[in-house]
């Protein structure tokens, strides 16, 4: 696990990947806890013994990230909300679990499944290609906010919303 306790940061530096095997523990006061580059990717990757992963945490700052990948076959949720600035991949065999905002700028991909629950929201301003979203949970939103041309995949949604700077001729319903 990696875990930030009290005014501690961590620094995605330039050009880096990170592996994480374990949970995402932010319990600080650091107003950002987590920066990154453009360039910089962090795996959420299956521990040994395989266990389901998290971000988690007590933080009030919503934790920016560039591009996330959701390797953890067991499973992966957040109780802490974030930006994506990059893509968010959910890998084959693999769900992610929203409880909280989870914010995408560029794609939201994969061959595996992303879970908006009742107390989720998804705000996508690109793309949305991941094999399974769902979003029909009774509170579920899914707001796409894009300020160019966005696809409305064919799902079931339970709030759908439509904003940004996208026009009438510019949102598709797929």
């Amino acid at each position: 696990d990696v875990t930030l306790q009290d005014a501690a940061t961590f620094s995605g530096g330039t050009s880096r990947t990170h592996n994480l095997y374990g949970n995402f523990i932010v319990n600080t006061s650091a107003g950002t806890p987590y920066s990154f580059t453009t360039a910089s990717t962090l795996n959420f990757n299956t521990p040994t013994p395989a266990a389901g992963t998290s971000i988690s945490g007590s933080t009030v700052a919503t934790l920016g990230f560039n591009s996330i990948n959701m390797n953890n076959t067991s499973g992966f949720s957040s109780t802490e909300n974030f930006n994506a600035t990059g893509t968010l991949t959910v890998a084959a065999c693999v769900t992610f679990t929203n409880t909280t905002i989870v914010a995408v700028t560029t794609s939201l991909a994969g061959a595996g499944t992303f879970d908006n629950t009742a107390t989720g929201t998804l705000n996508i301003a690109g793309s949305i290609t991941i094999s399974t979203l769902t979003a029909s949970a009774v509170g579920s939103t899914v707001n796409y906010n894009g300020t160019g041309a966005q696809s409305v995949i064919a799902v079931n949604y339970y709030n759908l919303t439509i904003s940004g700077a996208s026009t009438v001729n510019s949102v598709t319903l797929s």
